[in-house]
């Protein structure tokens, strides 16, 4: 009888460890290159801090549709998670009202933006959107983009006292001035000053890619990562910058109470709008808060700062549109200052950002675990199944989208845009759970380009795939790791 025990005890705990872990718990068969245990993980097993590129190619090479079809099955260890390659496939996910919970992968960041409007699940996330939602009304984007004029001005300036800085570097820091200015109030007197937000977020932002990137399954385990030299640089960091956030949490409170908040035509700025709901109807704590500012920092700044940069890449290889876009500026202009442009009247600058955004969206997926089940290209996939959409297929699908790896800003036309699939181009995400923040994005993109492009003709002997990469920096990416512009002032 004990024999007996021995033998079926531990046969019993590995099938079951098999049917709940390993087991392909839908038809959808696993892509190619997988093998026992580790599944796809060893792909990416060589990929060093200097080749991060490596590791979105080699995804996007593992969900090609053309190799995989509409529905990719990668397996990282036990984990299934499956792609959405195709615009077809992705649409009912994206428009649903009840598959919206954010996927496994969010929760390395769950600690660092405390359960912000960015992770929240389901009737809690709907409430905070509500909630903060005010803070980005037309008419505070209106007001702002007076501000991020300044700084569009001020980046001009940085880059003429310097041209030989690294572009990517400049944008940063001007794009970071701009975001902290309007959404926060806070007007930097020093570089040392704003380094103070900047680097613990910089380091956060890397630590964050170097745990979702790692080979190793315990990273997942935080017990062991906290123990970790890189889940000591994530703690500290994350302490660092909650206080410094809390001191401009402290700053807003005093002018609340002083009946000294700046109103933006009767709006508030997203900070004063959280410290309003907390001061009256007590729905935020100081910790949600600094969740919140957190993840305005975090998405706010770095998809702004890739978008412009692959912009510039793209101007700086396609000469003809440069110009072009030149011309739509200067004759809008007339000679009047820059702060006297409006970016909405400039239709080709639209289209320029759109193809960009197109080509090289910020976060290249976007991950959801199901809430229900829910069928994709004929395949039923149960409740549980984290899923990624692919924004980066999404908007190569040849069922949309002709000679899709050209750039072209006339796809974005009013005439090419008609009857167009809204599901096709999803740079922020679509859908009820669509990014709060897009159009503060694109207002601030516009006008940083539009302030380049006035101000300089740009060029640049570097090409992506030739020395230059889709180089990863946290939640977004930019050119890298060393993207060199040459930059000839126009007047």
């Amino acid at each position: 009888m004990l024999v007996a025990l021995l033998i079926v005890v531990p046969v019993t705990a590995l099938f079951l460890a098999w049917f709940y872990l390993f087991r392909n718990n839908t038809d959808i068969p696993v892509s190619p290159g997988s093998k026992p245990i580790v599944g796809h993980m060893h792909h990416f097993m060589d990929i060093t801090k200097d080749t991060l590129h490596l590791f979105e190619e080699r995804y996007f090479e593992m969900t090609d549709p053309k190799k995989t079809g509409s529905v990719s099955h990668i397996k990282f260890f036990y984990k299934s998670n499956f792609s959405l390659n195709t615009v077809g496939t992705a649409e009912n996910l994206l428009k649903s009202n009840v598959n919206i919970n954010k996927s496994f992968q969010y929760d390395a960041i769950s600690g660092w933006l405390k359960n912000s409007v960015l992770v929240l699940p389901g009737q809690e996330w709907q409430k905070r959107r509500k909630m903060l939602t005010p803070a980005f009304h037309f008419n505070i984007l209106e007001d702002f983009s007076e501000t991020m004029k300044k700084h569009a001005s001020l980046f001009v300036s940085m880059l003429k006292a310097d041209p030989t800085k690294l572009i990517v570097e400049v944008i940063e820091e001007a794009t970071f001035y701009s975001l902290c200015e309007t959404s926060f109030g806070i007007e930097f007197e020093s570089r040392e000053e704003a380094n103070a937000f900047f680097a613990p977020m910089t380091s956060l932002m890397i630590e964050f890619f170097n745990k979702t990137a790692s080979t190793n399954p315990l990273v997942w385990v935080d017990w062991y990562y906290n123990r970790t030299q890189g889940g000591k640089r994530w703690n500290s960091s994350v302490n660092e910058l909650s206080r410094h956030i809390m001191g401009m949490i402290n700053k807003a409170k005093t002018a609340l109470e002083l009946g000294e908040t700046k109103l933006h035509k009767g709006k508030r700025a997203f900070l004063d709008q959280m410290v309003y709901e907390q001061a009256e109807r007590g729905e935020l704590t100081d910790e949600q808060i600094i969740g919140e500012c957190n993840t305005i920092l975090l998405a706010g700044h770095a998809t702004t700062t890739g978008t412009i940069a692959f912009c510039v890449y793209y101007l700086c290889r396609h000469q003809d549109v440069q110009e072009r876009l030149y011309k739509e500026i200067a004759d809008h202009l007339e000679g009047k200052d820059f702060d006297d442009i409006e970016h909405g009247s400039l239709l080709y600058l639209g289209m320029v950002v759109k193809e960009t955004l197109r080509l090289q969206p910020p976060a290249s997926t976007m991950g959801r675990r199901l809430s229900e089940p829910m069928y994709a290209d004929g395949h039923m996939l149960p409740a549980g199944t984290n899923l990624d959409v692919s924004i980066w297929w999404l908007h190569r699908d040849p069922e949309h989208w002709d000679n899709a790896e050209e750039f072209d800003p006339e796809r974005f036309s009013e005439k090419n845009s008609r009857g167009r699939n809204p599901y096709a181009f999803v740079p922020f995400s679509a859908g009820p759970r669509n990014c709060i923040g897009q159009k503060f994005a694109n207002v601030e993109t516009r006008l940083f380009i539009a302030a380049l492009v006035y101000n300089f003709k740009m060029t640049s002997e570097q090409e992506i795939g030739k020395g230059l990469f889709r180089n990863i920096q946290g939640v977004s990416a930019v050119p890298g790791p060393d993207f060199k512009v040459d930059f000839t002032p126009r007047v």
